[in-house]
């Protein structure tokens, strides 16, 4: 599954450059979809499987944090630390991704100044972003159904501007527990639901960014198709799957991604095949390193990659989609060396001592069983 995660975070860098070799793979709206499709799947299995004793909620959402908030965090403080070298290097000319700041700040009321901070900083609140204009003749931000409408848009305030679907991410989260573990018929009545919306609005004429792919219930659906490839896993796992399987999956699938824009029925296609998919192709890679390592370069890849396309155009280097991927991946190595190990040992670290704490509890409820059936036995 690491492979195709990164490939996924490549079509997203493609689709802000340029094709790699003539190929666009499936652009960024449809990869975004996959990603939350994933990680549906992720959660369901460390939720089932990982955060079952007491106070897991808290060790999820913590862990979770921990994951996505160092590197994005090593990321927006290169960013800001770079765009302030432009401003000075050009003569106040050129801002790089802080140029909204340096033209508009001081137009913004107070709240809304701390509010574009604050989103830049805790990641959530950047979806909203995308449902904003600014009005800038009273310096305040207004709900809107098309971010285009807005001079400046309010998107331009974000310092990782790929980062919305972290926020989106991190909605997912703050449910899952209180989803992931329901029954199929509720899981397969709430994606009917979100989809059914989907459909509505774009009825109604809101078939357009964001409401394509940035609104959280419309989302929802294929965090949700997620939980039902997860079980599929289970169901397979349980009754020893052939192997044969496994390079099938990857070979449709990895086609299906590679070959999206010539498919008839592309969308579709792509949903379904990814969903058949994901559980053989998780189930026959599980114990791959190589893959593995793959897949923990997609993350950085993914949150690095619009920092380092501004980083080329600086340097004028041509932003192609080759290069950029070959500068993300190398920079990830980088940030996963120097950040994102650390983060995992400790992460590991607290897993370790949850488990071990639910054991002691577990323990201690049996010999309070055990003592109280003795003593009852001797009355």
């Amino acid at each position: 599954m690491g492979k195709l995660r990164l490939l996924l975070a490549i079509s997203v860098i493609i689709a802000h450059t340029t094709p790699i070799f003539g190929v666009s793979l499936i652009g960024g709206v449809h990869a975004v979809h996959l990603f939350y499709i994933i990680s549906g799947f992720y959660m369901s299995m460390i939720l089932n499987e990982k955060y079952t004793g007491r106070h897991s909620y808290r060790l999820f959402i913590t862990n979770r944090f921990l994951r996505l908030y160092p590197v994005y965090w090593a990321v927006l403080i290169i960013t800001i630390v770079f765009s302030f070298y432009l401003y000075a290097k050009s003569g106040h000319e050129n801002g790089g991704l802080l140029s909204a700041f340096f033209s508009y700040f001081d137009v913004l009321n107070k709240p809304w100044k701390l509010f574009l901070i604050l989103v830049n900083v805790l990641i959530i609140g950047q979806d909203l972003v995308m449902f904003m204009g600014m009005n800038s003749g009273t310096g305040n931000l207004l709900l809107t159904t098309n971010f285009r409408n807005s001079n400046p848009p309010v998107f331009s305030f974000l310092l990782v501007p790929q980062a919305w679907t972290l926020a989106i991410e991190l909605c997912f989260y703050l449910v899952a527990p209180f989803l992931l573990r329901r029954s199929v018929r509720l899981i397969c009545t709430l994606i009917a639901v979100a989809f059914a919306l989907r459909l509505i609005s774009f009825h109604f004429g809101f078939n357009y960014d964001p409401w394509n792919n940035r609104f959280f219930p419309f989302e929802l659906g294929f965090f949700l198709l997620g939980n039902l490839a997860y079980r599929i896993y289970i169901w397979l796992r349980i009754n020893n799957l052939k192997t044969i399987y496994y390079p099938l999956s990857v070979a449709i699938l990895f086609l299906v991604v590679i070959f999206f824009y010539h498919l008839p029925f592309k969308t579709p296609v792509l949903y379904a095949v990814t969903f058949i998919c994901i559980p053989v192709i998780f189930l026959g890679s599980k114990l791959d390193k190589i893959d593995r390592m793959l897949g923990e370069l997609s993350y950085p890849v993914y949150i690095s990659h619009y920092l380092l396309i501004q980083v080329a155009l600086y340097l004028d280097i041509p932003r192609t989609g080759l290069f950029i991927t070959i500068f993300s991946v190398l920079f990830s190595i980088l940030l996963n060396e120097i950040i994102s190990r650390r983060v995992e040992n400790l992460r590991q670290r607290r897993m370790r001592m949850a488990s071990g704490l639910t054991t002691a509890i577990r323990s201690d409820h049996l010999i309070e069983h055990s003592t109280f059936v003795k003593t009852s036995d001797v009355r």
